[in-house]
This record gives structure tokens, C-alpha cells and sequence, in this order.
């Protein structure tokens, strides 16, 4: 039987004059990476900024487990499980990798806890998914002079990391070589296997056909 996790129910969201998603209904299912497709200006973004909680829908209602929510700040998304890479950097330059993977990520990677977890274990944590994305880096080195794939690879690492029920790529795989790209696979099918619901936004057909169990395509606002 199919576990539908997100509902997106009669979405419409207009800049200015411009439609952008019209009417648009769309749904995943934990365990799966669902890849979702379309051209220029076809709504995929506005899509999945609404589920980051950065951009609010006109109308139309999102539902997680079968409970509508209102996502009105990324910081609303996160509490929600939901979690997004981006394709443009947003790193602490002046912080360590291990730093920008666990910023912000303290609570649901360790548990609310009245003290903050070791040093120790944050850079255990980081350095666990660095592995799985095959980024040879010392933890504790700053991430300027890193190359922008590296970055990217970062930015993915503190995506994932703090079991986010769902886990959103807005075109972040554009600038990675192929074998960064299938490392970051090979961490999505391990997150799918443990009931994650994956979506990944990419104009790399290749890839998803050869690893998403669904796609979806947006064309004119809506699936």
C-alpha cells in the first residue's frame, strides 16, 4: 500500500502578473526519490520554495501525513522535517565544514538536550556523511578556497544530516562531476531505503531516469 508523506492540494502562486503554479496537486510517498522535471519558468522552483517555507502559496494547502500545515519561514519547514539544498552557496566562510554542516542542526541531530553535544561528535557526524559523498576534506578546515562542487557537497551534507523526513535538491547536481553526482545518489538511495521522501529538481534527465522512482513533469504551472 502506498504511504503518501506530502500532499500539495489545488496550489496557486502569481508574481506580479505572472502565474506561476495553477491549481497545481501534487504528492510523494515516503521511500521514494521522486524526481520532478520541466522547462524554464515551468514552476519547479516556486514549488519547492513553498515547501522550504520561503515563498507562500495564494492559495491551495500542504498536507504532511494527512495534516494540513503552514509553512511561513524556512525555520516552520525544518521543525516540519522538511529540508532543502540549494543550488547557490550559503556557507559560513569563517567556519569550519564540520561548523557549517551542524549549524543549526544540533537539536535533531542530538536531541534537545540542555548542553550542547561534544565537538567530538559533531565532527564524527559530519565526517560519517562527508564519507558517503566522497569529499576527501579535513572537518575542521575552513570552507573558503574549497572549489564550488565541494561547497555544493558541503551544503548537501548539512541538508541530510538531522533526519529530515523530506529532503528537497533545487538543481544542485548542475555543477558536480559525474562521479560526484553518483556519490550523492548512492546517499539518496540509502536515505530512501530508511523511509526518506526525496525530491529532486534537475534538468539532468539522465540521472533521474536512471535512479528516481517517479517523476513528475511541470509544465504551465501545474503536474
Amino acid at each position: 500500500m502506498e504511504s503518501v508523506l506530502l500532499q500539495m492540494n489545488h496550489i496557486s502562486k502569481s508574481f506580479d502578473d505572472m502565474l506561476v503554479l495553477s491549481n497545481l496537486n501534487f504528492c510523494a510517498q515516503k521511500g521514494e526519490i521522486h524526481g520532478i522535471i520541466g522547462g524554464n519558468a515551468a514552476g519547479k522552483s516556486t514549488l519547492a520554495e513553498i515547501l522550504a517555507g520561503i515563498t507562500q502559496p495564494d492559495s491551495g494547502e500542504v498536507l504532511l501525513d494527512g495534516k494540513t500545515v503552514r509553512l511561513k519561514t524556512r525555520s516552520d519547514s525544518q521543525k516540519a522535517g522538511i529540508c532543502m539544498a540549494f543550488h547557490q552557496i550559503e556557507l559560513f566562510p569563517d567556519l569550519t565544514i564540520f561548523e557549517n554542516i551542524a549549524l543549526g542542526k544540533e537539536n535533531s541531530m542530538y536531541g534537545r538536550r540542555v548542553f550542547m553535544p561534544s565537538r567530538k561528535q559533531m565532527v564524527k557526524e559530519a565526517q560519517s556523511v562527508m564519507d558517503e559523498l566522497g569529499l576527501c576534506l579535513d572537518p575542521h578546515q575552513k570552507v573558503t578556497g574549497l572549489s564550488e562542487g565541494e561547497r555544493l557537497l558541503i551544503q548537501l551534507a548539512r541538508t541530510v544530516i538531522g533526519n529530515p523526513q523530506i529532503i528537497i535538491l533545487d538543481e544542485v547536481t548542475a555543477l558536480l562531476t559525474s562521479y560526484e553526482i553518483e556519490n550523492v545518489f548512492r546517499l539518496l538511495h540509502r536515505l530512501r531505503a530508511e523511509g526518506k521522501c526525496i525530491l529532486v529538481i534537475s534538468h539532468q534527465i539522465e540521472y533521474l531516469l536512471g535512479h528516481c522512482d517517479r517523476i513528475s513533469i511541470l509544465k504551465d504551472g501545474a503536474i
